[in-house]
C-alpha cells in the first residue's frame, strides 16, 4: 500500500478491518474456502449502519463492490 502512495490512516483502517475479517472466521477456514456466501455475512453484520448513523449510506460505497 506504501509503494500506491496510500495515507497512513487508510492503510490502518484497511489493516483494522482485515484483521476484524479474520477474526470472523473460526481458525480452521482457509482463503480457498472463502466465497461470497462466506464473506456477506461479515459485510453485512459487521459493517452495516443504521440510517440514523448513516443517512446517506455511504457505508454501501466503501464495503460492496
Amino acid at each position: 500500500m506504501k509503494g500506491y502512495g496510500s495515507s497512513e490512516r487508510h492503510q490502518n483502517n484497511s489493516l483494522n478491518v482485515l484483521i476484524e475479517f479474520s477474526n470472523y472466521f473460526d481458525s480452521n477456514t482457509t482463503f480457498y474456502d472463502l466465497n461470497q456466501e462466506r464473506t456477506h455475512p461479515f459485510i453485512f453484520n459487521t459493517k452495516t449502519k443504521d440510517s440514523e448513523k448513516d443517512p446517506e449510506k455511504r457505508w454501501i460505497i466503501k464495503y460492496v463492490f
